[in-house]
């Protein structure tokens, strides 16, 4: 066994991945990049009115969380987690979407991506994505509507 430094909260900021940092990964490198893994065992989760500006909301999972900033290689751990838009999402689905176990804990793990947002509207300059892992065979809500609609055709110039 090894001792582990829980923080109270995992955030993309508390990874290092401030506003700075992520303009700068941006800039060098315009594509979608992973910049974090995320595992999580979350449990519950409280939607809040954010602190900057009460006319939005925040998400507060809260569970276990793991975090890998790929950039430096450095571990966080965590018992509560905030996460940027589509991570918010993606989380909010896994745990609506029946993915729960008997423990009633919904486990997933992903990536969450960054890359230049070039949008004329676009108050950062760049955008946050997700890579999930997924286990279609366990929790697939489209299963049965999938086998019921017409298979995609052929691309051109794919092997049969």
């Amino acid at each position: 066994m090894e001792s582990t430094i829980i923080q109270k909260k995992l955030t993309l900021q508390a990874m290092g991945f401030d506003k700075a940092s992520l303009k700068k990964l941006v800039t060098e490198n315009p594509k979608s990049q992973n910049i974090a893994n995320i595992l999580a065992c979350v449990v519950d989760k409280k939607v809040e009115a954010s602190r900057l500006d009460p006319t939005k909301t925040n998400t507060r999972f809260i569970g276990t969380f793991e975090g890998v900033n790929l950039i430096t290689g450095e571990e966080f751990h965590s018992s509560e987690a905030f996460f940027p838009g589509v991570a918010e999402s993606f989380m909010t689905s896994i745990m609506g979407n029946g993915a729960f176990d008997g423990s009633k804990a919904a486990v997933t793990g992903f990536s969450i991506t960054v890359q230049a947002d070039t949008a004329p509207n676009s108050a950062m300059g760049y955008k946050f994505g997700v890579v999930a892992v997924a286990d279609k065979t366990k929790s697939d809500p489209f299963k049965e509507l999938r086998l019921a609609l017409p298979a995609p055709r052929a691309k051109a110039g794919a092997k049969k």
